[in-house]
């Protein structure tokens, strides 16, 4: 079974026009000298809208996936711009993509805690459309272990579910400094029996970040697991060898059963390279002697999608 933990669909409606902006803005700086942005803005999101799920799904049955978690960012306070729909309404809709394809995407609450009532917008989406966790994304501008999220936290904890917290280096104008792993810590302390996943275990470009201090925080805290999504985008499949051993390391300190993978698609989906990615964890319990370490069939079995079906509680 493989399970991605990270689909995140764009929709311009859910999106603040100022993320379009900085985006344009970003890509155009690539070039000497620089493009127009107001030329690159109309692209930004091309093609990444998914109102049903079946993009989703046909990348899913292309490869191989079974299941994936559809991710939901609110980024309204970041850019100090609501999007055209409002929070409440984005997360219902994200639910209902999820319910066009059952037994196939799942979807988690997005909701940045400094909202008025997020605690009570998290309830509604888990109880009343079906939603199986909480994404929350600190480079919004806040501290995941300040006591404005502990209202949202409580909620995981009387609903059974999960958070999954964006815990690596992001693009301008998001503040970096809230989402190092290790600001996490106080979670681990005061909600021990919450699972917390760090999204992408602190990696971004060119496998820098924060990789040792997230493998570091959830070696000290028995409910936290490392995700690597994206890491095939951030050149992890470029050196095979130190993929191995990154993998062999993250094992040790946390164990197999708190390491789970994923894409973060579809702006990171490439045909060759994601069959790649799929077929790396594959053939790794042969492949990694030649590196110098070991992994079995049924450890690369709980990376793949065990533990995502047990910690999200998947009717799989």
């Amino acid at each position: 079974m493989i399970i991605d933990s990270q689909i995140r669909p764009w929709f311009a409606e859910f999106t603040p026009y100022r993320h379009i902006e900085w985006s344009a803005w970003r890509f155009a700086q690539r070039r000497i000298p620089p493009r127009d942005p107001k030329t690159l803005e109309p692209r930004m999101l091309q093609g990444l809208d998914d109102p049903d799920g079946s993009r989703a799904v046909a990348w899913m049955d292309e490869h191989g996936v079974d299941a994936g978690l559809l991710i939901v960012l609110d980024l309204a306070y970041v850019y100090d711009q609501e999007p055209p729909t409002s929070i409440d309404e984005i997360n219902r809709a994200y639910s209902e993509i999820a319910k066009k394809q059952p037994g196939r995407l799942f979807a988690l609450c997005g909701v940045d805690p400094r909202r008025p009532r997020s605690a009570e917008l998290l309830r509604r989406a888990v109880r009343d459309w079906g939603m199986v966790g909480l994404s929350l994304f600190p480079s919004a501008g806040f501290s995941p272990s300040d006591p404005v999220c502990f209202p949202l936290y409580e909620a995981c904890l009387d609903l059974g579910v999960p958070v999954l917290i964006q815990c690596s280096p992001h693009p301008a104008p998001m503040r970096n400094h809230w989402g190092r792993p290790i600001n996490t810590d106080e979670i681990g302390i005061r909600y021990r029996d919450l699972p917390v996943i760090l999204g992408r275990s602190g990696v971004f470009a060119g496998r820098s970040g924060w990789l040792d201090e997230a493998i570091g925080i959830a070696a000290t805290r028995a409910n936290y697991y490392l995700d690597l999504s994206e890491w095939q985008s951030f050149g992890a499949l470029e050196d095979e060898a130190w993929l191995t051993k990154t993998l062999a390391r993250m094992r040790d300190a946390v164990g197999a059963a708190r390491i789970v993978w994923g894409t973060d698609g579809p702006v990171t989906w490439r045909p060759e390279r994601d069959k790649r990615w799929i077929s790396f964890f594959r053939e790794l319990p042969e492949a990694a002697p030649q590196h110098g370490c070991r992994f079995t069939t049924e450890e690369i079995d709980l990376i793949l999608g065990g533990n995502l079906q047990r910690i999200f509680k998947l009717p799989l």
